[in-house]
């Protein structure tokens, strides 16, 4: 069962919620704690998972911030 199923939110909601105050700190968060978790999602053969929760969060910070860089933050997020 998909984790937003068990929390009853979707991906882009819960990501719409919280975008209003972010900053570019918040964005290179976002990309580093993704990142520390790509490699777990890949051994447990959730690439899929990983690379949709990934492109979630790039297109919706590409939408808050127009000079958001979304390849340079899926790289950052370790996208494989």
């Amino acid at each position: 069962m998909s984790i937003w199923k068990k929390i009853e939110i979707a991906p882009e909601e819960f990501i719409e919620d919280i975008m209003a105050t972010m900053s570019k700190k918040h964005f290179n968060q976002i990309a580093d704690i993704l990142g520390m978790h790509a490699k777990e999602f890949y051994d447990l053969e959730h690439e899929a998972l990983y690379d949709r929760l990934c492109e979630a969060f790039a297109h919706s910070l590409a939408e808050d911030n127009p000079r958001f860089d979304k390849d340079k933050f899926l790289e950052a997020c370790g996208k494989m």
